[in-house]
C-alpha cells in the first residue's frame, strides 16, 4: 500500500494572529518566524492524531481491491474516485453505485455495495487507486478548538526552543499539548 497526499489544506487551521493571541505577543518582530512553524506544528499534530485537520486530497493505491478498504486520516469526507487497471491494461473508474462509503468508521472505509463485488484488476503493483478528501472541513474554525490551541502552544514551544539542534521528535512534543490531543487520537482497532 501506498499513500500520498495530492492536495494539501489550502489555509492552517490557526493564524499568526491566533498564536500572538494565545501566547501575548505584542510585537510583530516575529511574525515571519511563527508564520513558518505553523504548517510543521500542524503537520506534528496530524501525525500524532492521525487525523487530517483541514480538507485534503489523499491518494491510496493497492495492489489488488482488499475486501474493506480503510483509508486514513480521518475523518473521511468524501471519496473523489477509485479507478483500477482491468485485465486489458485500461485504467477504468468505478461507478458510486457500486461501493458504499462510511465516513462515520475511524478510519474511513469503503466497502462493495449491497450484492456486488470488486472487479477484478490486473495483476501488477499499483494497480488499484483510491483518491479522497479527509479534513474536519474547509476552515480554521471547523477543526476543534482543543486541538487549535494545541497547535498554537506547539508552535510557542518551536519558537522558544529554536536553539535546539535536534529534529523534532514525537517524544518532545509538550505534555500538555500530547494531553489536549489525546482524546481526538486515532487508535488502531483491534481485529
Amino acid at each position: 500500500m501506498i499513500i500520498k497526499l495530492e492536495s494539501p489544506p489550502e489555509v492552517e487551521p490557526v493564524s499568526v494572529d491566533d498564536v500572538k493571541s494565545q501566547l501575548v505577543l505584542g510585537c510583530d518582530s516575529i511574525d515571519a518566524e511563527l508564520e513558518a512553524l505553523i504548517e510543521p506544528a500542524r503537520e506534528i499534530v496530524e501525525t500524532i492524531l492521525g487525523r487530517a485537520l483541514i480538507s485534503q486530497t489523499w491518494a491510496r493505491w493497492y495492489d489488488a481491491f482488499p475486501s474493506v478498504i480503510e483509508l486514513p486520516w480521518a475523518p473521511l469526507q468524501s471519496v473523489v474516485a477509485i479507478t483500477y487497471v482491468d485485465g486489458n491494461g485500461d485504467t477504468q473508474t468505478l461507478d458510486s453505485s457500486i461501493y458504499t462509503v462510511d465516513g462515520d468508521s475511524e478510519p474511513g472505509r469503503v466497502y462493495p455495495a449491497y450484492g456486488e463485488c470488486w472487479p477484478a484488476p490486473r495483476c501488477i503493483p499499483k494497480a488499484v487507486k483510491v483518491q479522497y478528501v479527509a479534513g474536519y472541513g474547509d476552515a480554521a474554525d471547523d477543526v476543534p478548538a482543543r486541538i487549535r490551541l494545541a497547535i498554537m502552544l506547539l508552535v510557542g514551544s518551536l519558537a522558544n526552543n529554536r536553539e535546539d539542534d535536534t529534529p523534532i521528535a514525537l517524544h518532545k512534543v509538550p505534555w500538555g499539548v500530547r494531553s489536549m490531543l489525546s482524546d481526538y487520537r486515532m487508535y488502531k482497532r483491534a481485529c
